[in-house]
């Protein structure tokens, strides 16, 4: 920082003059007006296990919706083909959405742990994941249905 000259502005708008040492100190009011720089005190974030036992949680309640929706698809594979095609082109897409989802959760249980683990500040929720799982689920048991309606008449 360069020495006062003739007529340097210190803070704001005021000059002082180079020769009074009185100018060269700030009254108290003008100090405390001065922005002053802020701190930010870093303190790493404690993980706790509740956090990482919600996770597991989580994957555990994926997968259970994925094994429902894999029985479903084992229970219209029994029905016998000689009703048609229709249910076993049904069974089998309903097996690998299971299995599709089943690998969803995994891959979030993963994401959001190494997420936590490495104590990212982040949101955790889900926004897509729980709609098109409700959507596949709904579509599931209405075209189960129609397709039992269709060949039991």
């Amino acid at each position: 920082m360069s020495a006062p000259t003739e007529r340097t502005p210190l803070i704001s708008n005021k000059t002082y003059d180079a020769g009074c040492l009185a100018c060269a100190c700030l009254d108290k009011r003008e100090a405390a007006a001065a922005p002053q720089k802020e701190k930010r005190i870093i303190v790493p974030s404690k993980m706790e296990p509740k956090t990482l036992l919600a996770n597991e949680r989580t994957f555990l309640h994926w997968l259970s919706v994925s094994v429902l929706l894999g029985m479903l698809a084992l229970t219209v594979l029994r029905i016998p083909t000689s009703q048609g095609p229709l249910f076993s082109f049904l069974g089998y897409s309903l097996l690998l959405l299971c299995l599709g989802f089943m690998g969803y959760a995994l891959a979030v249980f993963h994401n959001r742990a190494l997420k936590i683990v490495s104590g990212e500040r982040v949101r955790f929720d889900d926004n897509k994941g729980p709609v098109v799982l409700a959507i596949v689920m709904i579509l599931a048991f209405v075209f189960t249905g129609v397709a039992q309606m269709g060949y039991t008449m």
